[in-house]
């Protein structure tokens, strides 16, 4: 039987160089993490959410619209980033661009050569230069969304 997307994009990540596979903090699927930090999930076989930070959704939403794969959070995983939706509709630019996590519909190769690119995206803005503070949530929406923090997961 053939591997699912997600778990081939899993084992490759998995042997990037700063990369560390885990189970993702919410419980569901894999995770990559870069030290400490949570940049990419793959909560299903079908599903991989990116966190590229908000300058990057903002940069990159139009094109990752126009690639037809990327799938909205739904409002809940929203509202946990502690973001106010201003009104917005749920999947819309405004609303996403307030967000630093993506999720891609997983269907076909070229959707694991994206979420290949994505991560590159991820690990570059997440990666402090020295004396650059790192800030924002660490956990994936689904983690937010049922509660988990950054400090239950150690």
């Amino acid at each position: 039987m053939d591997r699912s997307i997600a778990a081939r994009v899993a084992d490759e990540l998995a042997r990037w160089p700063g990369l560390r596979l885990s189970r993702g903090r919410c419980g569901t699927g894999p995770a990559l993490s870069l030290g400490e930090r949570e940049i990419v999930h793959l909560p299903t076989d079908h599903e991989a959410e990116l966190r590229l930070g908000a300058p990057a959704v903002q940069r990159l939403g139009p094109i990752l619209d126009d690639t037809g794969q990327l799938i909205a959070l739904p409002v809940v995983d929203l509202a946990a980033t502690g973001h106010r939706l201003d009104g917005s509709e749920c999947g819309s630019r405004t609303a996403r661009g307030a967000q630093a996590w993506v999720r891609i519909r997983l269907v076909g190769e070229s959707d694991r050569h994206l979420v290949l690119a994505l991560a590159s995206v991820a690990i570059a803005a997440h990666t402090a230069l020295p004396g650059e503070a790192r800030q924002g949530d660490e956990t994936c929406p689904r983690a937010r969304r049922i509660g988990i923090s950054r400090t239950s997961s150690r």
